[in-house]
């Protein structure tokens, strides 16, 4: 075999891998998509839920005891603790809620900071935050903030 003809036959080869990675390549890239939208509708609830629970610390540390959206804000929080923030939290923004939900009530630490409210709901908020950050694959430099944690 010439060398004209062995260059010939690798340049072939060389098409050939190139063809294979592209393909390759195009898998994979279709699977991730595919997986993302395979999530997105629980990873936008969550971020909803997560939002909403923020939302709803913040206005019970931030309000007076006889403010009425207080006491709304108290309501929705127990059925957010209780229901649809549970189906979607991850272990962190439980444990937030949990001790939220303790100093709400007026209970002891029991394995919480004694912290107030509005710290309460600000760690809530964060852990919410970094929840929805990893899951849709935003990196923690992006954040702005992030390292003042």
């Amino acid at each position: 075999m010439s060398s004209s003809q062995r260059l010939e036959s690798w340049a072939k080869a060389l098409g050939v891998v190139v063809a294979l990675v592209g393909v390759a390549v195009s898998i994979h890239q279709f699977n991730q998509t595919y997986e993302m939208d395979a999530k997105r509708p629980f990873l936008e609830k969550q971020m909803e839920l997560c939002l909403e629970a923020s939302t709803v610390t913040a206005t019970i540390a931030s309000k007076p005891d006889a403010d009425p959206t207080r006491q709304q804000a108290v309501d929705r929080f127990w059925v957010l603790y209780y229901g649809p923030l549970s189906v979607v939290e991850g272990n962190l923004v439980e444990s937030h809620m949990v001790c939220f939900g303790r100093k709400l009530q007026g209970e002891g630490a029991q394995g919480c900071d004694d912290i107030s409210l509005s710290s309460r709901s600000h760690r809530l908020a964060k852990s919410c935050r970094d929840l929805i950050a990893t899951n849709w694959g935003v990196s923690k430099e992006m954040l702005v903030g992030a390292d003042q944690d």
